[in-house]
């Protein structure tokens, strides 16, 4: 037997919209007893929602964050308006796409213009959720991301054999993620839009092929998913992006994932200890000027800083 699930929504009052109503109540009831009429504050719209202003990355189109689950989208009534440099307009037919991992957020994609300005209009009324409520009016002035001010990575990749996947990302100087290609079985893969600074290159040999890196199991005595940074044949592991820049190297995958033997440990910690090493002395001889400069001013030992040397206090502190 199938039947079909209804379920309804309950909205839950938060504790600040709970004091509100209990203060407008008490007030309803004042203006009673005393004969006035009593006149309701305008009531602010409860629906809410968080979308990204400003620059639009093409690739990552506008994102758009709701409290709630939508049951309504009059997708046909938004308005994106490109805005030609000689003052001529045209319309845009956006696309709205819900993220699969997250039923909230909503992407608004577009064929979108390198370094052009958009005007997005969602009129009232245009969205609803599961709790009953609806939007105000929404708008906002983007500009597509220029090329030109970001650098672009091409990375040639030379797989291990036919069958195997790998996973590749872009990193800052401190590791955390900026871009992601998963499914990489060979050929060339670009990363666009890189902004300005050190970055790093790290390659997951994803063995199942789901798109993520998995952990080892002890049951299944399973070890978890290698994962290895990039490194030269200098052995240098960061590398520097400039803007208008295009950036080209090549990963052999046989190289990359080469059984580690005690010889391969061991020279890997001594190229990184080496990296280490150079950075610090790079960092040093870039702060040694200034630092010797501000020392000479904190001291005033600096010629015709005009200090003055007390022998008294000198005696006093070291009591000769």
């Amino acid at each position: 037997v199938t039947e079909e699930l209804k379920l309804s929504w309950r909205f839950i009052e938060s504790k600040e919209q709970q004091k509100e109503r209990e203060k407008q109540e008490r007030a309803r009831e004042k203006a009673e007893a005393a004969g006035e009429e009593y006149v309701a504050p305008e009531e602010k719209n409860p629906f809410a929602y968080k979308i990204a202003s400003g620059e639009v990355n093409p690739e990552k189109h506008i994102a758009i964050d709701f409290d709630y689950p939508l049951v309504r989208f009059d997708s046909t009534s938004v308005s994106l308006i490109l805005e030609e440099a000689d003052g001529a307009s045209q319309s845009v037919a956006p696309r709205f796409r819900r993220d699969t991992a997250n039923l909230r957020r909503w992407y608004l994609e577009a064929p979108w213009k390198e370094a052009s300005k958009y005007k997005l209009h969602i009129p009232k009324g245009a969205i609803t959720d599961v709790a009953g409520f609806s939007n105000d009016s929404i708008g906002g002035n983007y500009t597509t991301l220029d090329p030109e001010k970001f650098a672009v990575v091409k990375i040639d990749f030379t797989p291990r054999d036919d069958g195997s996947a790998y996973i590749v990302q872009l990193l800052n100087s401190s590791g955390s993620l900026l871009q992601e290609r998963t499914g990489v079985r060979g050929g060339t893969v670009q990363f666009n839009y890189i902004p300005a600074g050190d970055m790093k290159f790290r390659v997951i040999e994803d063995l199942n092929g789901n798109g993520r890196w998995d952990t080892g199991n002890v049951v299944e005595r399973r070890q978890p998913e290698r994962a290895e940074l990039y490194a030269n044949a200098d052995g240098q592991d960061t590398f520097v992006a400039r803007t208008n820049w295009e950036f080209e190297i090549t990963i052999d995958m046989n190289k990359l994932f080469a059984p580690v033997t005690m010889e391969s440990l061991s020279r890997m910690l001594e190229d990184r200890e080496l990296q280490r090493l150079r950075r610090e002395e790079e960092k040093r001889r870039k702060e040694g000027p200034r630092q010797r400069r501000a020392a000479d001013a904190g001291s005033g030992l600096g010629l015709g800083g005009g200090s003055t040397f007390n022998t008294n206090s000198f005696r006093q502190t070291t009591g000769l």
